[in-house]
């Protein structure tokens, strides 16, 4: 089913995305990355994440669809806390904010997708989707403009 095939790809670009927005300054006085190793360190995360990711398998109905978002959303989580921990240059840290509101967005959307593939409903799948795919874009585009390489393919 085609439909589900797209939906978990991008599940598994979404969680790279989002995995690597994060920034915050949540750090609690950790000193301050350059943007070399900032991008380089978001994009480790967003390769450890995209393996752990990838053995998720391919759905072929709209049950094991919301199966795969259930153990996909844990993961995004998880990428959100461990990327808050660093630190971004002062001078990127709008962006990185910005980018981390996008994930919030993107982790709605999939939330969204998730519940609507557990209702049965198709339609409301490829609604979300539509609008994850939106986000998704955006989303890379920032990865982009914070210098990552990993982080921004989706």
């Amino acid at each position: 089913m085609w439909p589900v095939r797209r939906a978990l790809f991008l599940v598994l670009s979404i969680l790279c995305l989002a995995g690597c927005g994060g920034g915050g300054g949540g750090g609690g006085g950790s000193q301050r990355l350059s943007r070399d190793e900032y991008a380089a360190k978001a994009d480790a995360i967003c390769s450890k994440y995209n393996k752990l990711t990838s053995s998720a398998g391919t759905p072929r109905d709209l049950a094991s669809l919301a199966k795969a978002f259930d153990k996909a959303l844990p993961l995004l989580d998880n990428a959100l806390a461990e990327l808050r921990k660093l630190e971004p240059p002062k001078n990127e840290q709008h962006t990185v904010d910005r980018w981390l509101a996008q994930s919030e967005v993107l982790k709605h959307d999939l939330q969204e997708m998730r519940d609507q593939a557990r209702a049965k409903n198709l339609k409301g799948v490829q609604d979300a989707f539509a609008r994850a795919s939106a986000n998704d874009k955006q989303g890379n585009k920032l990865a982009a403009d914070l210098g990552m390489k990993v982080c921004s393919k989706g």
